[in-house]
């Protein structure tokens, strides 16, 4: 049977666009349910670890990506592993890579946020 080609479809007021994913970039789980739009999320993770440069959210509004303008930013914010977001915490992690990505932060945020990552996931 083939693979099925299906993309998330991506919504203008959630998301800059899919962009690789680096040394800058966050996974975000756990959203808020009144999570509105992108602004939303750029607005809060600013106001705790920096400027934020792209914000991605599933069109499902329970994870999204945050990639900072600087590195440090992003290894900050996954070495603390949350983030207050419309007064709830959400998770903060590494952004893992998919197929045919290479994603890896200095140091050892890298290996924590993997690890706490694969661990709530069940890896």
């Amino acid at each position: 049977m083939p693979k099925s080609n299906k993309r998330r479809k991506v919504l203008e007021h959630l998301s800059d666009g899919i962009r690789p994913r680096d040394d800058t970039t966050v996974f975000i789980r756990q959203l808020p349910s009144a999570l509105t739009d992108k602004q939303e999320l750029k607005d809060a993770i600013e106001s705790q670890y920096g400027t934020v440069a792209f914000v991605h959210i599933d069109s499902n509004k329970k994870f999204g990506f945050v990639h900072f303008e600087d590195p440090d930013s992003a290894q900050v914010a996954c070495e603390t592993g949350t983030a207050e977001v419309l007064g709830e915490l959400v998770q903060v992690s590494v952004a893992t890579h998919t197929k045919g990505e290479e994603t890896q932060l200095p140091g050892d945020a890298a290996e924590d946020g993997a690890e706490r990552f694969e661990e709530a996931n069940g890896f």
